[in-house]
């Protein structure tokens, strides 16, 4: 049986790395008793794979791993005892038994919706942002030296306005192996258009990742 879960990270979770969050939940997972399957070999591990990888300092409501079970398991039962096993700020959504022949998550990954929010210490700032929207391309040139057009990445853009000092602004963008939008870029490049008048560091929370895309409509994944 292979199952998708699906869960958040949130408040002071947020600092952890991927590599901590994989570790909180093997050890959650052992401690609900969940019957996993294990690999073959010297060293058996959990058949688990992780979904697209949450920069550290960033939230989530739409982190997913897929896991295979050595038995049958109704997924809300397995919901409900591994919720008990994960830290608060950490929280089960939901399970649910997926296909076999499904793609792995990473593979299957296209796009992803963020909520960002930047402090604002100017003035004029709407103006700023609505001319910003109106530029064909939005270069940028990351700290490798790599040139993108991020405006490319994008599937939707909204500005939210601007709400106890902060800009806020709800992106759809391509994420993934092909194409991967980074909100630390999307936050240095407005910071540097504005001069400053818009700030970086961000606050990012990713609200889903989607399926789909280019000549088809993205699906989320929060299905179940």
């Amino acid at each position: 049986m292979r199952i998708r879960v699906r869960h958040f990270k949130l408040g002071e979770l947020v600092f952890l790395s991927q590599l901590d969050m994989v570790n909180t939940i093997l050890h959650a997972l052992r401690r609900a008793r969940i019957p996993f399957a294990l690999s073959e070999g010297f060293s058996p591990k959990p058949k688990i794979s992780y979904g697209l990888p949450l920069p550290v300092g960033a939230g989530s409501l739409a982190e997913y791993f897929d896991l295979i079970l050595e038995k049958r398991i109704d997924p809300e039962k397995a919901r409900k005892m591994l919720d008990k096993q994960v830290p608060d700020l950490l929280g089960i959504r939901s399970v649910w038994e997926i296909s076999g022949e499904e793609p792995a998550l990473q593979a299957a990954v296209s796009a992803a919706e963020y909520y960002i929010w930047q402090k604002v210490s100017g003035s004029d700032i709407d103006n700023f942002v609505n001319n910003f929207l109106d530029q064909e391309k939005w270069d940028y040139v990351d700290s490798k030296g790599r040139k993108k057009d991020l405006k490319e990445l994008m599937f939707n853009f909204d500005y939210l306005g601007i709400r106890q000092g902060l800009a806020g602004f709800k992106v759809t963008a391509a994420a993934g192996s092909k194409k991967n939008f980074r909100p630390a870029d999307f936050c240095d490049l407005i910071q540097k258009n504005s001069k400053g008048k818009i700030q970086t560091p961000g606050r990012i929370l990713r609200c889903e990742l989607f399926s789909g895309g280019e000549n088809e409509p993205l699906t989320p994944f929060s299905g179940g």
